[in-house]
């Protein structure tokens, strides 16, 4: 029994030190990223790492910054990828604004015919479903 704690300890003191290296190289990224787009490209995945880590506030802060900046840009995958970020935040765990992400997302996903991007909206739009156990739109 002993050595299994010291080795469920010894794993789990792993990987938290291991995502805390990542998240602390993702920030000194963000810092000395020369250009506005490898910045948002790096704060989306700095908030899909914190939403994994079940660390919402976070997700949320650098998932609306990514968002922010590539609608102001106008880059449509990046747009995507932000907007389901906040879809999946805001529906499943915060409820911090009204815009509604998904649709945003799926009109950029239908007008650019990118079966890419139109698979990762429905992909979305199900792991919600499922999440906030609506069976019926999980599972079309």
């Amino acid at each position: 029994m002993k050595k299994l704690l010291l080795l469920f300890s010894l794993f789990f003191a792993i990987t938290n030190y291991s995502q805390n290296k990542t998240i602390k190289t993702l920030r000194n990224e963000i810092k000395l990223a020369t250009s506005n787009e490898k910045k948002a490209i790096l704060q989306y995945e700095l908030a899909d790492i914190y939403r994994k880590n079940l660390n919402v506030d976070s997700a949320y802060f650098y998932a609306k910054k990514a968002f922010q900046f590539n609608k102001q840009k106008g880059i449509d995958s990046l747009i995507v990828k932000s907007s389901l970020q906040l879809f999946r935040l805001l529906n499943t765990t915060i409820k911090k604004d009204s815009i509604d992400y998904f649709s945003i997302a799926k009109n950029i996903a239908d007008k650019s015919k990118s079966k890419i991007l139109l698979i990762e909206t429905l992909y979305s739009k199900g792991q919600v479903s499922y999440l906030n156990n609506d069976w019926a739109d999980a599972f079309p």
